[in-house]
């Protein structure tokens, strides 16, 4: 201000432009808030997907009898899914089903090929959509089984390891 009579042009050009540049970062800063709040809530439904695929995967295995796993090189051709055994070595083949005895009536578990990707479902009720991938690796004679499943939109690779000794698992 000169002489008490005002605002000259270039005083309220240089205001202007603060002004300017202070509302360009706060919308900096709220942008990078609600993606990194986007990208937290996306790590937190994908890690509730793993832990209802673990938690159901442990019970299933934990409470039951006569386990059968079937795998498939082709996803959704029951006619070429074949039964793993003791004695096979498997290494990252597509599960197709499992199955199993739980308190003496059999009940399946089912994975199921829609659109390249899987559901796990049990019964009727889809227990968890939206798994790209979910394979199968066991050594030559030996009764640990790894299945590994990753979600869509994560290139994560989830692991549930079992022993099947004294479950089931064919010895032919």
């Amino acid at each position: 201000m000169h002489n008490n009579n005002g605002f000259t042009l270039i005083e309220c050009m240089v205001s202007c432009m603060l002004v300017g540049i202070i509302i360009m970062g706060m919308q900096k800063l709220s942008v990078f808030s609600f993606v990194t709040y986007n990208d937290f809530i996306l790590q937190e439904t994908l890690n509730n997907q793993n832990e209802i695929v673990y938690y159901f995967l442990k019970n299933r295995f934990e409470y039951s009898k006569n386990i059968k796993i079937y795998v498939s090189d082709k996803y959704q051709s029951s006619t070429t899914a074949r039964e793993i055994s003791y004695k096979d070595a498997v290494t990252n083949i597509p599960l197709y089903r499992i199955t199993y005895d739980l308190g003496g009536s059999q009940t399946n578990s089912y994975l199921y090929s829609d659109s390249s990707n899987y559901k796990l479902v049990y019964q009727t009720q889809t227990v968890q959509a939206g798994i790209s991938t979910m394979t199968v690796s066991k050594n030559a004679n030996s009764s640990l089984i790894t299945i590994s499943y990753t979600f869509v939109g994560s290139d994560e690779i989830n692991n549930y390891i079992v022993d099947l000794n004294y479950k089931g698992l064919n010895d032919d």
